[in-house]
Formats: C-alpha cells, sequence, structure tokens
C-alpha cells in the first residue's frame, strides 16, 4: 500500500495495479450478488481494497506465488 502500486497474477495474467483504496464492508457489500455478499459475510471479513489495472499481460510460465506483507 505504501508503495501506491504492486503486481498481482491470477490465472497466468499478471496485473500491474495503482492507487490501492481501503473500503469498508459495510459500504461495498450492497453493490456484489446476494448469494456471494452471504459468503463474503460468513467469512468476517470487514475491508475490501480496491485498485485500478494500469497494464495487464498473459504470461506462457507459470509464476512463482510471492507473498508481501507490510510490518
Amino acid at each position: 500500500m505504501a508503495a501506491g502500486r504492486c503486481t498481482i497474477t491470477k490465472d497466468q495474467v499478471v496485473y500491474n495495479v495503482t492507487e490501492p483504496t481501503i473500503l469498508d464492508a459495510a459500504d461495498v457489500l450492497p453493490e456484489l450478488p446476494a448469494l456471494l455478499q452471504g459468503s463474503l459475510r460468513a467469512f468476517g471479513l470487514k475491508k475490501f481494497m480496491k485498485v485500478r489495472i494500469e497494464t495487464s499481460a498473459k504470461v506462457e510460465e507459470p509464476v512463482e506465488l510471492v507473498t508481501a506483507h507490510e510490518s
């Protein structure tokens, strides 16, 4: 978050994202399908992160999962 950008990889597509914004679940959940709302509430999610996709590209080789945690 502090850097304001990161890279997310899902299904062999790399997304460069910017502008991370933390949103309260109370503001986000009503915008989602009812079935998904129930599942997310059951997990006890309180916050969501919204990002803007700057670029994306499909990768041919599997990408190693790397997790970063802010200290």
